[in-house]
């Protein structure tokens, strides 16, 4: 039997220059009921933009 998470997914935000990377990195974390991929961005600067919106936990 599989536990139930006792807080709130970990918001994540996925951070690659390759599409593909932040693809896989994606679907891989979306198993993951912990885990809630709330956006993925192609650079530092983008995730710094992502970021000073908020809500992000885990880069």
């Amino acid at each position: 039997m599989e536990e139930t998470p006792t807080h709130s997914p970990y918001k994540v935000l996925i951070v690659d220059d390759s599409a593909i990377v932040r693809g896989l990195v994606t679907r891989m974390m979306a198993e993951d009921a912990e885990i809630d991929v709330v956006g993925s961005v192609n650079n530092g600067e983008e995730a710094l933009a992502v970021m000073e919106r908020g809500g992000i936990e885990v880069v």
